[in-house]
């Protein structure tokens, strides 16, 4: 019978577990916010100095803001709020019911035409970019808007961004041509009565001509030549997203068990504004020009509800970059209300996480070390 030193029994039990268990480097996190260290701000602070760059105007870490009330106590409308607040006063609207979250409010207004309004977006920019980023944030929307909902005057809200930024400061929020893109946006839309309920609204725009239909895999539903596709949350839009294969059963906030067939109401996804969901995005770069191979995941609380693959972010004659940019909050479509009435409802966003890669938990993986070796003595 062999007998070796307890060194070489430790190495001979390393080197076996190294050979047979996957090597993975877990993730790791780049930036993270909750709010509640800030000091109280609103974004009338940015509407006023005019400088949506001011790190004076741009609370704590983030590196950007834009502010477009129409009422507002910047506008004179000292009754109503600024589009977007980070206060001690809105704790009922945080996680938990304490601290502070990013509350945005949303202004019904109709300025004759079609017009995305009440614009309120925070930036985080990383200057060396990253091929994959994993971003997860918490979000609760109030009862009115789960009301608006259902009176089929949703509109359309733009919730979450994640693109590349050129480092152009004069044009950052310039989000038309290629130079601030790829980029990837999540928005909520939808109506009760539809017949689709609420619609799971993402923006696949290419660095160059955004018509990847015939290459993007993994989409239950067609995506436009745009790059816009709507979504579902139902589980035929969710059949074979989940990591292993199967189909990710979502919890059912208003009715309980969990969602089926559509339409899908917001308040079931979302429940109400006591209810908060985390969501969470993966984005990977294709690995050269017009190169079909980049992806995206998404999951609602840690549940995998979509894997998009064959994604050519960086078309065929375009330069390679890296993501660099995320957002939350953004500008609405709503002109449920009367102009009078100065209409405002609000959603919430909380822990905010961005990592460089995907959690190991939400990869499926099990981490089963070796046995030791058999026929081997301590000496």
């Amino acid at each position: 019978m062999l007998v070796v030193t307890l060194f070489e029994r430790k190495l001979a039990i390393l080197m076996i577990y190294l050979a047979f268990t996957p090597f993975s480097l877990a993730s790791e996190t780049i930036f993270s916010e909750n709010f509640n260290d800030l000091p109280d701000w609103t974004s009338d602070e940015i509407y006023k100095s005019k400088n949506q760059l001011d790190n004076l105007s741009v609370p704590g870490d983030w590196y950007a803001g834009t502010s477009r009330p129409i009422w507002s106590p910047a506008t004179s409308h000292e009754d109503r709020h600024a589009v977007g607040e980070i206060l001690a006063k809105n704790a009922e609207m945080a996680r938990g019911g304490t601290g502070k979250s990013h509350v945005n409010w949303r202004e019904s207004y109709n300025p004759g035409w079609s017009q995305f309004n009440s614009d309120s977006v925070l930036l985080k920019y990383f200057p060396n970019g990253y091929d994959e980023l994993y971003v997860e944030f918490w979000i609760t929307f109030s009862n009115e808007m789960v009301r608006t909902y259902y009176e089929e005057q949703l509109g359309q809200s733009k919730i979450f961004r994640i693109y590349h930024f050129n480092g152009d400061e004069s044009a950052i929020f310039d989000y038309f041509g290629d130079e601030n893109k790829p980029s990837f946006n999540w928005d909520v839309s939808g109506g009760a009565s539809t017949g689709y309920g609420l619609r799971n609204f993402q923006a696949y725009l290419a660095r160059g001509d955004n018509d990847i239909a015939d290459y993007i895999k993994g989409l239950p539903s067609k995506i436009l030549k745009t790059g816009d596709v709507s979504l579902s949350y139902t589980t035929a839009s969710l059949n074979g997203q989940a990591v292993n294969g199967g189909t990710s059963l979502l919890s059912n906030f208003k009715d309980g068990g969990v969602i089926g067939g559509g339409p899908v109401s917001l308040d079931q996804v979302f429940g109400t504004e006591e209810q908060w969901v985390k969501v969470a995005f993966y984005v990977k770069m294709n690995s050269a020009p017009g190169a079909a191979d980049g992806e995206l995941m998404q999951w609602i609380d840690n549940k995998r509800i979509l894997h998009a693959t064959s994604i050519p972010w960086v078309r065929e004659g375009f330069d390679m970059v890296k993501w660099n940019t995320i957002g939350i909050g953004g500008n609405d479509y709503f002109q449920a209300y009367h102009n009078d009435l100065r209409y405002e409802e609000w959603y919430a966003i909380d822990d905010v996480l961005v990592l460089d890669g995907i959690p190991e938990e939400l990869l499926g993986h099990k981490s089963n070390a070796p046995n030791p070796p058999e026929g081997v003595l301590l000496h």
